[in-house]
């Protein structure tokens, strides 16, 4: 690839996610040389916006996490090279001020960070017409009015990745949820749980129930599960062995005097309704695997017929106290230890 233009390089890389772009840094040669160097200069902006107000805003260098805060530091870099952009936004009239970002880094990818209970129309109209917009995270239950309009933002179809905190993924939104989990164009779900005890609510069980009605149509989508993840793994595992269980034996579960599914799990351990994937099952499914610390080898879950057969793929970080980082994708040769899956800050399920 010596003979190919510099503006080559510099459209693929300003396409692709600081991970990837990591990942392209490593690799030999004049594409792997361009990617050091788009790498090391990869810059994000980082800004809360309030109630149509800047209120604060920083450079921050990806490679290196070293932030510029004073306004002449941050004037002096380059607009085209700040790559993305997070707008952290609170109260509401944040139409204009974003509006006026977006303009002045006319080259980056934005997230926004909602962290209000509400959301105007305006803003909405304005990010429906947003190309570059790429992920929304949601901080704060939604009213039932802001959830109407976030809908209308899904519908637009141009959202790659939704992050949402736990206790704010139930009611009204759980239904946006799941159409935003079908459209095409989507890619992942991050569900972050950072409180101190681990959240009682049933956001992935149900997600999983409407995996198992809706497969054809989530196939390839990822589920992110982070930080306190330990509730989470219990819907996940109660999920799979109450599957497996009707499916082995039909309406037993329903039978009075049949232990429950949490007795069924605490009996048989969740590694009776998964099973680690061969390297050959991992390398088809590489693809779907990004860089992250320890992590443990690949599991699937099955269930249906042959021409109507269903997988998850479940991999995590494993958290047992290690004192070396081992940096990696899931894959065969990752860690088989599916006990300590209840204590990961990172779970992640592949949808097929």
């Amino acid at each position: 690839m010596n003979g190919v233009p510099l503006v080559f390089y510099e459209r693929v890389f300003s396409n692709i996610y600081t991970h990837t772009l990591k990942e392209a840094s490593e690799l030999s040669g004049t594409f792997g040389k361009r990617a050091r160097c788009a790498y090391l200069g990869d810059v994000s902006y980082v800004v809360n916006v309030k109630n149509g107000i800047e209120i604060f805003g920083f450079l921050r260098y990806e490679s290196s996490q070293r932030t510029s805060r004073t306004p002449k530091e941050i004037d002096a870099v380059p607009k085209k090279v700040v790559r993305a952009v997070e707008i952290y936004m609170q109260g509401e009239k944040n139409e204009n001020v974003c509006r006026k970002i977006v303009k002045r880094f006319p080259c980056a990818r934005y997230v926004f960070v909602l962290c209000s209970h509400s959301i105007d129309e305006a803003w909405i109209d304005f990010a429906c017409r947003l190309k570059t917009l790429t992920r929304i995270v949601i901080v704060k239950k939604l009213e039932d009015d802001a959830i109407l309009l976030f809908q209308k933002l899904v519908d637009c179809g141009n959202l790659l990745v939704l992050q949402i905190y736990e206790d704010a993924g139930e009611g009204g939104m759980m239904e946006v949820l799941k159409s935003l989990l079908c459209q095409d164009q989507f890619e992942e779900l991050e569900i972050t749980n950072d409180g101190e005890m681990p959240c009682q609510r049933y956001v992935v069980r149900e997600l999983l129930q409407f995996w198992s009605q809706n497969s054809e149509k989530l196939r390839g989508k990822h589920l992110f599960v982070r930080d306190k993840c330990g509730g989470c793994v219990n819907q996940l595992e109660e999920f799979v062995i109450h599957r497996k269980l009707s499916a082995l034996v039909p309406r037993l579960l329903n039978t009075p005097g049949i232990i429950s599914v949490p007795e069924f799990l605490s009996l048989l351990g969740v590694q009776w309704a998964l099973k680690r994937c061969s390297k050959e099952e991992c390398d088809a499914v590489d693809k779907y695997y990004r860089i992250i610390a320890n992590p443990s080898c690949v599991y699937k879950f099955e269930e249906g017929q042959r021409c109507d057969l269903r997988r998850l793929y479940i991999s995590f970080e494993c958290m047992s106290g290690r004192d070396i980082e081992e940096l990696g994708p899931a894959s065969h040769a990752g860690h088989d230890q599916l006990s300590l899956m209840g204590g990961t800050g990172l779970l992640h399920v592949v949808f097929d």
